[in-house]
């Protein structure tokens, strides 16, 4: 979950991009209809974003482990770190989870390389 600094971008079709969002990140885990966001340093969010929760009880699976990013953003689509983390602007900002890789091989139906070539 972490990013690993290096002096160059790697280059070669093993790599790809993921857009840096100045969210949260956080696992999503899915167990029947009960749902669990945890942050990287392992604080339970759940209470905090409880419309994501809900979000993730309507999944069409019993079971999924999902790696994502709580993000506000604002009217103009752009993310702000300072409104999720202090909460502000009630309204303003739109609560959502971007979810980047999935960790359970419950959801999968596509492979990963074709579920990248099918975003580009």
């Amino acid at each position: 979950m972490l990013a690993t600094l290096a002096p160059q971008l790697p280059i070669g079709a093993g790599w790809s991009y993921e857009v840096k969002w100045d969210g949260y990140r956080a696992l999503l885990q899915k167990r029947g209809n009960t749902v669990r966001l945890i942050s990287r340093r392992e604080i339970d969010l759940t209470r905090t974003y409880p419309a994501i929760v809900e979000a993730a009880r309507s999944l069409p699976v019993q079971d999924a482990v999902l790696d994502g990013e709580v993000v506000a953003l604002g009217a103009d689509g752009q993310p702000s770190f300072q409104a999720l983390q202090h909460r502000t602007g009630a309204g303003q900002f739109a609560i959502a989870y971007y979810a980047f890789d999935v960790r359970s091989n419950a959801i999968r139906s596509v492979e990963y390389r074709e579920q990248r070539r099918q975003t580009s």
